[in-house]
Formats: structure tokens, sequence, C-alpha cells
């Protein structure tokens, strides 16, 4: 937190800023502020980083404990494919988002996936590894302060199953005729690997 009107992050919004950044395939993230500057009257910081001005370990650390540990679960996976672009989708009913009217070079659409519903606006982070495989990075793109669960449905084509891995556990899916439900918490995502 910062100038006493930005809140502290907790894990949600750690793990949030990370898997935003992932939709646009970052293969590394570093974090600001690691250390609490020392008491200095320049200094706009109104709380402790993830470490105290002592050395102490703040709740923020653990949160990005927390998210590193998940991403570290998965990354192996993730580092295997190279991302193409990123897909803003606005929520039924949204007309816009001011963050997806910012975006210099957003995809409109995905060859692979032929319709997106969604609760909340999501940010899909569109991949593909050496072999032309596909993979999303889905992301609820609704500030995690709000607490909105965000339910998806992707059509994807020529899939009946899908590899989700979500805070760093995988687990298999069924896509009913491509269709595949996703229900994603606040500051959450999924990365999603669809299967022929």
């Amino acid at each position: 937190s910062y100038d006493n009107s930005t809140r502290t992050p907790d894990t949600e919004d750690v793990r949030f800023q990370i898997l935003c950044s992932m939709a646009y395939g970052v293969k590394g993230y570093q974090y600001f502020c690691y250390w609490t500057p020392s008491d200095d009257p320049n200094t706009t910081l109104a709380k402790s980083a993830m470490m105290t001005v002592d050395g102490k370990r703040t709740p923020i650390y653990y949160a990005a404990q927390t998210v590193n540990r998940e991403v570290l679960a998965m990354d192996h996976v993730f580092l295997n494919y190279e991302w193409q672009g990123t897909y803003p989708v606005l929520a039924e009913g949204n007309a816009k988002n001011k963050c997806f009217s910012m975006l210099g070079s957003p995809l409109t659409s995905h060859e692979r996936i032929s319709n997106v519903k969604s609760s909340e606006d999501l940010l899909i982070g569109t991949f593909k590894d050496s072999f032309d495989n596909d993979a999303f990075m889905v992301v609820n793109f609704s500030d995690p302060a709000l607490d909105k669960n965000c339910r998806a449905e992707i059509n994807l084509k020529g899939t009946s199953k899908a590899v989700l891995y979500n805070k760093g556990v995988r687990t298999e899916v069924e896509a009913k005729n491509g269709k595949l439900v996703l229900e994603i918490q606040p500051g959450d995502g999924a990365f999603v690997v669809p299967l022929q």
C-alpha cells in the first residue's frame, strides 16, 4: 500500500497480477517492493512491503510465496508454449472495459474458439507449442476486491476434454460438444490445454 489510499495486496491480488501477466506471455516476474524502505520523509509508502524495515515477513510475503508455489507447480507445462496474443472478452451485458480500450493490438477472435460467454470480463492469453497445439490462460478480469466469481463458457473447436492447471493443480475436465465451463474465483484463472 502507498499514499494511504491504495490497499495492501492479498493473495488474490498477487495472483491476479501474475496471471494477467502470464496471459500476456511473461516467462518471469519480480516483485516490487520487497523490502520496506527505511523511514525517510520522502518515502510515500504508508505500510510495510513484503519485508518490514527490520526484516520481518508480512502477509504480502506469504501471499507471494503461495502464488510462486502455484506457478512453479505448472511452469514446466506453461513454458512449453509461446504466446500468440491476448483476447479480451467482455462479460455479457458489458459494453466496455476501460482497461481493454487501452490495449494496442488485442485479438478479437481465435480460430479454436467459436464462442465465449462470461459473467465477468475475461482475459484469454493464447499460446501454441512447437507441435502447433493450442493452450489458453483464462483470467477472471474483475478487481479481486469486488469478490466476483466468474462463470465462463468457452466453446472450443475439435475437443471434448481439456487439462486445466488452477492454483498449480492439474485436472482433466469434460468439454461436451466442445463446451468448456469454468468457475473462476476472484483474482484467479486457469491454464487450459485442449485435448484432441
